[in-house]
């Protein structure tokens, strides 16, 4: 009986180590698996960030727009009249959202009909377009001002 006994220590000595050696694949694969989605997890936080900061952008440039920080000299005429690189911007310059700057321009596209609910002989619609950039996140949106008439 002790014989038997002597010969299976051997193959408990050997399913030991077997097990202990997936257990370690294992676990570097988790710990693999965890750095990878670590570093994942940090480039999309930078990529938010940009997104967020773009959008602050364009709300601060209708505010801007809407304020009559952005003049228009000949309201038929479609041009850029405003970009980062501008040296008369209103307000403090470079324009910041949460103290980081963005890049941008601000077109204006040309006056319309204003919409349903606003007399067509005392108002116009402007039209604008806002281009904001910050790294790799852009947004571009249109902005509509409802405004009177100049007199003529």
């Amino acid at each position: 009986m002790s014989s038997i006994l002597n010969e299976r220590t051997g193959s408990v000595t050997f399913m030991v180590v077997v097990v202990l050696s997936l257990l370690t694949i294992l676990g570097i694969c988790g710990s693999s698996i965890s750095r990878i989605e670590l570093l994942i997890s940090r480039n999309e936080a930078g990529c938010h960030s940009d997104f967020y900061i773009s959008e602050g952008g364009v709300s601060r440039e209708a505010q801007e727009i809407g304020n009559g920080g952005y003049p228009i000299q000949d309201i038929h005429t479609s041009e850029i009249i405003a970009t980062d690189r501008t040296s008369n911007l209103p307000g403090p310059s470079p324009h910041k959202v949460a103290g980081y700057p963005y890049e941008f321009s601000i077109g204006y596209s040309g006056v319309s009909i204003p919409a349903k609910g606003y007399s067509a002989i005392a108002f116009n619609r402007y039209d604008y377009t806002i281009d904001v950039k910050k790294n790799e996140s852009r947004i571009k949106s249109v902005y509509c001002k409802i405004g009177p008439k100049p007199n003529m």
